[in-house]
C-alpha cells in the first residue's frame, strides 16, 4: 500500500532481513517508489499511480473513494502487474499486506510463498460477528471482499474458494502480528497455529528536532492525524481545544493550521520517538503507525478515527484503558474535556505503559527471520497443496 501507514512498520522487519543476508524488494505504486527508495530497498512498480498522502480527502464521499480506489480498483491491477514477474522472476518469499489481496492472489497462482505482516490487531478484516451461512453473508460487509477476492481468483485462473472475509491472510500461510497479546480482540475472529507475533517498532527519521529539548517542561499534547485523514479544519479544533487545557501543543501535519498561540508550535515532519519521549498525551487518528507510537512509548492517547482500521485500533485502545475516544464531529468542549481526562488521569499513561512492557517482551524482528527464511523452504508447513 503506497502510504506511510503501510510502508514505516514494515521497515525493521525490511532492515532485519538485508542485515541477514537477504535482498528486499518492495512492490509498490510508482509515485511512492521514491519513499521506499530513499530508505535503501529497491522496488518493483505495480498497481494505480497513486499515493495515499496525493488523495484529497474532504469528506466521507472522498473517504469512500479512496478505499474504492485501494480495496477495489488497485487489487487487479496489482495482480496483472505482479504476476508476470512473479512468474519469470519468483522470489523465495512474497509478505503481503493483510488487506492488499491482488499480491496474495498473484503468489498463490505463480505457486511462491507467501505470508502476511499484519501491521494491526489480529481480528480478521473485519472484527465482530462473522456469518458463518453462506444465506447471510451478501447482506453483511464482508460481501464486497469476498466478490472482489474470488473475481481475482477467477482472472488469475484460480479455483473457487469459499473465505470468509479475513481468512486469507491468516489462515492460507503464516502470517507475522504486530499487535501485542492484550490489544487483539477477544474472542478472536481469527486465530490460526501459523500465526506468530513481532515487534512493533515506532517510526525514526533523520528530522531535526532540538526544538523539542527547548520546550518548557509542563505538559504537553501532541497532534498528529496522519498523512490522509486529517484536514485544516479538525486540526484547528483539536489544536484549541488542547490549548484550553492549559497544557503545551505541537501539531505536526504539513497542512496549513490557523491557530496562533504562545504555547503552540507547529511542524511540518518530526520523528515520532522524539516527540513520544517529550509528550504527555498523543492525539491522533488511530492508524496502525501512531498508534504504535502511542502504546510502545507508554503514552496515553486521544484517538480520532475517521475510516480503514482506525476504529478498530481506537477499540482496542479503549479496551486496554490506555486513553480515550472521540468523534470527528466533537466540538472543541467536548474535545477539551476529553483531553482534560487524559492528562490528569494517570491511569491512561500507566495501562499504555503495560502495554509498551507486552510489545518489548515480543519478538524482535531479526527473531522473526528464521520464520521467514523456513517459509521459503518448508513445503510441507506452509504449501497448502503438500499439506
Amino acid at each position: 500500500m503506497p502510504g506511510h501507514g503501510h510502508f514505516f512498520p514494515y521497515v525493521p522487519l525490511a532492515r532485519a532481513l538485508a542485515s541477514a543476508g537477504h535482498h528486499v524488494t518492495f512492490a509498490t505504486s510508482k509515485s511512492y517508489a521514491t519513499v521506499v527508495e530513499e530508505h535503501g530497498f529497491d522496488t518493483l512498480v505495480v498497481g494505480i499511480d497513486y499515493t495515499q498522502g496525493s488523495v484529497p480527502v474532504e469528506g466521507d464521499e472522498s473517504l469512500d473513494a479512496v478505499e474504492q480506489l485501494m480495496f477495489v480498483e488497485n487489487p487487479p491491477q496489482i495482480l496483472e502487474d505482479l504476476l508476470p514477474h512473479l512468474e519469470t522472476s519468483p522470489p523465495d518469499v512474497l509478505l503481503a499486506d493483510p488487506t492488499e489481496t491482488g499480491s496474495m492472489v498473484a503468489a498463490e497462482a505463480a505457486g511462491v510463498p507467501w505470508g502476511s505482516v499484519v501491521n494491526g490487531r489480529r481480528n480478521g478484516f473485519y472484527p465482530g460477528f462473522v456469518p458463518f451461512a453462506k444465506s447471510e453473508r451478501p447482506g453483511s460487509p464482508l460481501h464486497l471482499f469476498q466478490t472482489g477476492l474470488a473475481r481475482l481468483r477467477e482472472s488469475a485462473g484460480l479455483e473457487p474458494v469459499d473465505y470468509l472475509s479475513g481468512e486469507l491472510p491468516y489462515d492460507r500461510t503464516f502470517s507475522l502480528c504486530m499487535a501485542p497479546p492484550s490489544f487483539n480482540g477477544w474472542p478472536l475472529t481469527v486465530q490460526h497455529h501459523t500465526s506468530h507475533p513481532l515487534r512493533p517498532q515506532i517510526h525514526t527519521s533523520d528530522s531535526e528536532d532540538d526544538w523539542l529539548h527547548d520546550l518548557p517542561d509542563e505538559p504537553l499534547v501532541a497532534i498528529s492525524l496522519g498523512t490522509l485523514w486529517g484536514t485544516p479544519a479538525l486540526y484547528e479544533t483539536a489544536a484549541r481545544a488542547a490549548l484550553e487545557t492549559g497544557a503545551r501543543v505541537v501539531v505536526a501535519t504539513g497542512l496549513d493550521v490557523d491557530v496562533e498561540h504562545e504555547r503552540l508550535t507547529k511542524v511540518a515532519w518530526v520523528s515520532m520517538d522524539n516527540l513520544m519521549a517529550r509528550a504527555d498525551v498523543l492525539v491522533h487518528h488511530g492508524g496502525w503507525g501512531s498508534t504504535v507510537a502511542a502504546l510502545a512509548s507508554g503514552t496515553a492517547s486521544v484517538v480520532i478515527p475517521m475510516g480503514a482500521d482506525q476504529f478498530w485500533n481506537a477499540q482496542g485502545i479503549a479496551n486496554t484503558g490506555a486513553g480515550v475516544v472521540a468523534q470527528k464531529t466533537d466540538a472543541a468542549e467536548t474535545l477539551q474535556a476529553l483531553f482534560e481526562e487524559s492528562l490528569g488521569n494517570p491511569l491512561y499513561r500507566l495501562n499504555a505503559e503495560r502495554l509498551r512492557s507486552e510489545i518489548d517482551a515480543m519478538p524482535a524482528p531479526a527473531e522473526v527471520v528464521p520464520l521467514i527464511e523456513r517459509l521459503a523452504e518448508d513445503e510441507v508447513v506452509f504449501n497448502k497443496e503438500a499439506s
